[in-house]
């Protein structure tokens, strides 16, 4: 029983050094997708922002999409910000 529990723990500590020398060789990729999704919402509130200028002007935009387009774009923004202090 004794020599099991060895064999389970020499096991066990083999795999979680597979683990963890895995998880850290992905770290470019991790930080590659994290300035990927950072672009992507300010690209969206940067569109946000543009279609209730042009819609305004065009006089195609009711008050209330307005405010629920400028919003989206309001989060968006919020997002990015609170990724770029993490790092």
């Amino acid at each position: 029983m004794r020599n099991l529990k060895k064999k389970l723990f020499a096991i066990l500590a083999i795999l979680t050094y597979i683990v963890v020398n895995k998880a850290l060789s992905f770290k470019p990729k991790i930080y590659k997708m994290k300035k990927i999704i950072n672009l992507i919402f300010r690209a969206v509130a940067l569109a946000m922002g543009v279609a209730v200028i042009v819609l305004s002007v065009l006089k195609k935009l009711d008050q209330e999409t307005g405010m629920l387009l400028l919003g989206v774009g309001l989060a968006c923004l919020a997002v990015s910000l609170f990724e770029n202090k993490k790092e």
